[in-house]
Formats: C-alpha cells, structure tokens, sequence
C-alpha cells in the first residue's frame, strides 16, 4: 500500500478498510516454493542495481511516511506463505478525504 496524507496512520488505517470490490482483478502468481519476493522495478538487475532480499519484519502501523535513519531501501521482502495461487488485485490512486489518498496492491490465496 501507499498513501499520502497529512493523518499518515489515520489514513492507513482507512485504507485498510476500504472495500475491495472496485479493485481491478490482475493475474494469478503461482508460488510452489511458499515464498513470495516483493522487488521494485526500480531495482531490478544484479550486483550494485540489484535489491537484496530481507525476511518480513511485522511491526506496528508506521505513524507517518518519513523512513527512518537507517532503513534499507534497496531491500526487498520476502514472504514466507503456504504454498499455493494467489490473484493480485489494485486499487489505483484513491482520494479518502481532502488531504488524504492511497493505492494498494492485494495478494489473496484462490486456492
């Protein structure tokens, strides 16, 4: 997800909630291996233009859009799942209130 808002954990928080009926339906991803890697376009390649891949850290809601100090962002996660299909669905940009909008991007098991 990604959101842009002056209640960054506010709007997060609605986003989370938001109905999923709108989303535009995409493919299906297979994952045989039960493990499911996020890599930015932005990163893509090997060596210095490459991503790393770091196991899924949960943690609590952020509570604004600033990273911290020492966050990595040339990493991407890698989910551990049960083996299975899973249908990405989006939600392109949408407006929440004045100041507020988001997009999310949705993985859900179909099997």
């Amino acid at each position: 997800m990604q959101a842009s808002a002056g209640d960054y954990r506010g709007t997060l928080d609605a986003a989370l909630r938001f109905p999923a009926a709108d989303d535009q339906l995409g493919d299906l991803v297979t994952v045989p291996s039960g493990r499911l890697a996020f890599i930015s376009a932005a990163l893509d390649g090997t060596g210095e233009d490459g991503a790393f891949l770091l196991p899924e850290s949960p943690g609590p809601t952020p509570s604004s859009d600033r990273l911290d100090d020492d966050a990595a962002t040339d990493a991407s996660p890698i989910l551990v799942v049960p083996p299975g299909t899973f249908r990405l669905s989006v939600l392109w940009c949408t407006e929440l209130y004045q100041d507020a909008v988001f997009a999310r991007w949705l993985f859900t098991r179909q099997d």
